[in-house]
């Protein structure tokens, strides 16, 4: 990892969570989302977080079907989308209508 100026940055790697299994982030325009951001003139409309999990198949027996088929696999995945409120445009009043 390297800063702006292209100097080696050092950093301590500590797992917070030693079950996720993948942890993705998706970037919303408005009307696509995108695997990277590269506007450096705009922030992303929102985020999407995307988590899976590895899980003890004992722990979630009393689930409905379909998480029950997702512990079979031994993964759980859970997603959101953060709406980033400093994307806004406030001076256009269209800008602030819920999606």
């Amino acid at each position: 990892m390297e800063d702006e100026e292209g100097n080696p940055i050092q950093v301590d790697i500590v797992p917070l969570v030693d079950q996720i299994s993948s942890f993705d982030l998706k970037y919303y325009d408005g009307e696509e989302l995108y695997d990277s951001w590269e506007d450096e003139e705009q922030i992303p409309k929102a985020i999407q977080v995307t988590i899976s999990m590895s899980v003890d198949r004992t722990e979630n027996r009393s689930q409905d079907v379909r998480t029950n088929q997702d512990v079979q696999n031994n993964t759980v995945t859970q997603s959101t989308m953060v709406y980033l409120l400093m994307s806004a445009n406030f001076s256009d009043p269209t800008a602030m209508a819920s999606p």
